[in-house]
């Protein structure tokens, strides 16, 4: 589900609804991504988790990224392959943009693929117990709606969309754009093999962090803590992250009131 018109068609009015899990869970950061942002709120995806294992370019480029320790990742989605994904729930923001200012979003985060997928409104309590588009949590049923999230791609499909014409791979192009700045893989996927770990870039995953909080309190912080990893094979949550490296804690002051201006360039 790539193109803007494909998926304008998914939402009846003028607006595309967006769901925003890493530096987009912050309004300030959502406004300075998408200038026509309205109706932000939370919201759950179920059987979804973020994973960073996405090389930011736009990191090693500004120098928010440490290529010595590897903290050079940014987050992406990805479907929860286990049978009991209906109980993962990660927690989003939710925000509305006019369907004009799509596909300047869709080129801002073209490394990604998309997916329209239910999310459930937690600024929508339902009071009908027959509404089939409804979800309990916590004994209130929210409205579920369709929303447009970007999710994990790989390298192949990134070329092929933004470098190849008429068959042919602009290796000179690619080379000004990426290859300058990181000569490896861009996607670092578990189904594959896994050439080094990558981490989060730390001021990037402050951001997150306190985003999160803001957001959703202790529940919000929590959530992205153990519904969020690494790109190893063994999956480790970020909570478990922060407890191997402590001392790469030292950036999270705070979880309030945090100066992030210095780190707005990557989305999600």
């Amino acid at each position: 589900m790539d193109s803007a018109e494909g998926i304008k068609s998914y939402f009846n009015d003028q607006n595309v609804t967006i769901i925003g899990y890493g530096s987009l869970l912050s309004l300030k950061s959502a406004k300075r991504t998408c200038k026509s942002i309205s109706n932000f709120r939370s919201g759950e995806v179920i059987g979804y988790e973020r994973c960073f294992n996405l090389v930011s370019i736009w990191g090693i480029k500004n120098n928010i990224s440490d290529l010595e320790t590897n903290e050079i990742a940014a987050v992406s989605t990805r479907q929860i392959e286990e049978s009991n994904n209906d109980k993962k729930r990660m927690f989003v923001s939710i925000f509305d943009i006019n369907k004009n200012e799509l596909e300047y979003y869709l080129e801002r985060e073209s490394r990604y693929e998309f997916d329209i997928v239910d999310v459930v409104d937690l600024s929508q309590p339902l009071l009908d117990d027959n509404n089939d588009n409804e979800e309990t949590n916590n004994e209130r049923r929210y409205k579920i709606i369709k929303a447009l999230i970007c999710v994990q791609s790989n390298d192949e499909r990134y070329k092929e969309n933004k470098f190849m014409i008429d068959n042919v791979f602009q290796s000179d192009e690619y080379y000004e754009k990426i290859g300058q700045y990181y000569d490896g893989k861009l996607w670092k996927l578990n189904d594959e093999e896994i050439e080094e770990d990558i981490y989060p870039m730390r001021g990037y995953l402050n951001l997150c962090l306190n985003a999160a909080y803001e957001l959703g309190s202790e529940k919000g912080l929590n959530n992205f803590l153990d519904t969020s990893f690494l790109n190893r094979k063994s999956k480790t949550s970020i909570r478990e992250y922060l407890e191997e490296f402590p001392e790469r804690k030292s950036d999270i002051v705070t979880f309030k009131h945090t100066n992030n201006n210095d780190v707005v360039g990557q989305s999600n």
